[in-house]
Order: structure tokens, then sequence, then C-alpha cells
């Protein structure tokens, strides 16, 4: 009995958290003006550990696990919660993009998915949901009026597949483009999916306007595929909105020099005139990496060939 009355209550606060981060019909549509900052790309390209770095060199506020936790209404965890929460110094560790800890930076996708459709992935303009882009802004208001001022740090792949219906809910919106040489990225994608999945055939993570041509390509090809048609589609908002909204960060120069990197995160800001405060934390003078390589020796060779065009 007491069981029950516990899940009743539960699931009755989580579902006036969820009604109070939903506008209702007298609230105006209000795209958002907060500073964000979204940090797109392929998936396997460096993001998660840009995500860290930026996390920890900066005062910044950013979604956390603590957010994915209250993902019906991240503004009640950030005003409640967050203060009282003691991050860590990061140790910049991830498997597949997520991260351990409540205070680690989140992708937090069961948020965004309450704005966005899961299929198809891709969202063309035509497809945009002026309802959940009038949820998201107002979900987003609430968050950011939380932030005491700091601009918002957001790191979820799939962005890059739904960029216009996300302009429409934050117009001024920067982006962070992470890079990695093609062959890397394609023999990365086919290491998680082979972890994953089990198998080197079987699709993993985002799937561009072109899913249902590569889908049937050989595995080599479909994988560099994979990766190329998400940067075509984000260099198709690029020449819409102009490329002063964009950032191209690469792997190489992120491993090499992360606090570099940061500096150059901090000048692009600066001439948005969004001011980024350090935290006070350092980053490690270099990240170590090696090539990523498959256990099939064939398959590997198949994607290089195909990464360089060949």
């Amino acid at each position: 009995m007491l069981h029950k009355i516990y899940n009743r209550l539960l699931n009755g606060f989580v579902a006036a958290l969820e009604t109070s981060d939903t506008p209702t019909e007298k609230d105006a549509f209000k795209p958002v003006t907060h500073p964000c900052i979204f940090i797109i790309g392929a998936p396997r390209s460096g993001s998660t550990l840009l995500y860290q770095c930026i996390t920890e060199y900066f005062d910044a506020a950013y979604i956390q696990n603590i957010h994915r936790t209250f993902y019906t209404n991240p503004a009640f965890a950030q005003r409640w919660i967050v203060p009282f929460l003691k991050k860590p110094k990061t140790r910049f560790q991830s498997q597949h993009g997520q991260t351990q800890g409540l205070t680690a930076p989140s992708e937090c996708a069961v948020y965004w998915y309450r704005f966005f459709r899961r299929k198809p992935q891709y969202i063309p303009a035509a497809q945009t949901d002026q309802d959940g882009v009038k949820r998201l802004a107002f979900s987003l208001n609430r968050l950011c009026s939380q932030l005491k001022g700091k601009p918002l740090f957001v790191k979820n792949m799939n962005h890059a597949l739904r960029l216009p219906s996300l302009l429409n809910a934050v117009p001024n919106a920067l982006f962070i483009v992470t890079h990695r040489n093609e062959r890397d990225t394609a023999i990365s994608i086919l290491n998680a999916r082979k972890s994953i999945h089990g198998d080197y055939a079987a699709w993993w993570s985002m799937e561009p306007d072109t899913i249902n041509e590569i889908s049937s390509l050989p595995t080599d090809q479909q994988t560099v595929r994979q990766v190329k048609d998400i940067y075509n589609l984000i260099d198709q908002t690029r020449n819409d909105i102009g490329n002063s909204h964009f950032l191209d960060i690469s792997h190489d120069d992120l491993t090499k020099n992360p606090q570099n990197v940061m500096h150059t995160i901090e000048k692009f800001l600066s001439e948005h005139t969004i001011k980024l405060l350090r935290s006070g934390a350092s980053l490690p003078a270099t990240f170590e990496t090696k090539q990523p390589k498959l256990d099939d020796p064939d398959l590997e060779a198949q994607v290089e060939r195909a990464a360089n065009g060949l």
C-alpha cells in the first residue's frame, strides 16, 4: 500500500513538473534570445570531449545529467538542485557520448524528443512542427531565466538533422561544428556498431536525409556517406544563415592543444558580444589519442578507400 501511495505521489509530482514546463493557449510565442551555443557534427567526431573541455574550462551553463533526470522541467532542476551539487573535476571519459555523474554534460536526448520527432530523424524546414517549436522556446526560456546571465552550451548531435526547426525557436543560435578525418570517424562509428549491436553492418546513430539511399550501400561506403551527408546538411544551413554563426573545431587540434581551442571559442563568442568567464580549472596539455582500428583488416582497408574516394 505504501509503495502504491509513493508511486502515485511521485507520478503526480512529475506530471506537475511537466505541466509547468508547457505553454498554455494564453502564452504567446517568444523566441529564445539568451545566448545559446550548440555543438553539432557527425557521431564520433570528438564532440563529447569538446563539451567536457568547455564545461570544465569555462564558468558557463550547460545541460547536465541532472537535467536529464528532470527532463520534463529542467528549469526546476536548475533552480532547486544544480546550485547544491558539487561539480568534481572532469575525468574526460565517456562511452559512446554518455557521461557519468549528475553534473557531467549530457546530450539529454529525452528532453529534445519532447519537441522533435524521433523518426524520421531528418526534419526539413517544410516539416517543422510549429507547436513543438513553441513548446521548446517556452521551455528553454524558462531554463535560461535561471542561468544568471551565463551562456548556455548544448551538445546534441541530432540537432544537425533539424537545424531549421531549431532556429525557429532559437534564431540567434551559434554553432560549434566538430570535425575529424573521415577515415577515423567512419572506423570509430563501425567500432560503436560492433560494441553496441555486435555487428559492423547494423546501423547506429544519426540518420541523414539520404538514409534510405545509403542504408543499402556496402558497410564501408555506408559509414563514409553517413559522415559526409551529415556535414552536407550542416553546410546547407550555414549557407542559409551565414558562416559567421559557425565555428569549426578539428579533433586533431583539440587533442593536441585543448587550451588553444578554448581560446578560439572564447574569441568566436566575443565577436558575438558573448563574454565567457573562466572557471579557474585547467585542462591537460594534450589528450592521448590513437588511430582507431577494426578487428576486420579487409573492412578497414575498404573504409580507407571509400574515405579517399577510391
